[in-house]
């Protein structure tokens, strides 16, 4: 990349809200990411990193979705979301776990 690209990809993330998450499947089983057009799989006992990047007037309110059984076998939906604002504390991570294709309505309804 020309030093010109790399300055103007740096001024461009000045202005972004950026997060790296780390996530470790211990569900006993293989989980899948919903929203990627990649469809990631991760498998029982592997780490993955995600990489989330967004202007500040965009807001997209469902971070990482993941698919995957519980170790009974039932089909769930896994949401991970944070709160990261650029210059304030405290930061604030949430997870929760719904029926399949649960975030998939929530997120075509808003």
């Amino acid at each position: 990349m020309a030093s010109k690209e790399a300055r103007e990809a740096v001024e461009q993330q000045r202005w972004r809200s950026c997060t790296l998450g780390l996530i470790y499947n211990a569900t006993g089983n293989t989980i899948t990411h919903v929203r990627s057009q990649a469809m990631n799989k991760l498998e029982n006992g592997q780490w993955g990193v995600f990489y989330m990047s967004v202007a500040l007037q965009e807001v997209d309110p469902l971070g990482p979705s993941y698919r995957g059984k519980d170790k009974t076998g039932t089909d769930y939906d896994r949401m991970l979301a944070w709160y990261n604002p650029l210059s304030q504390t405290p930061n604030a991570v949430y997870t929760e776990i719904r029926e399949p294709r649960h975030y998939e309505r929530t997120s075509e309804e808003s």
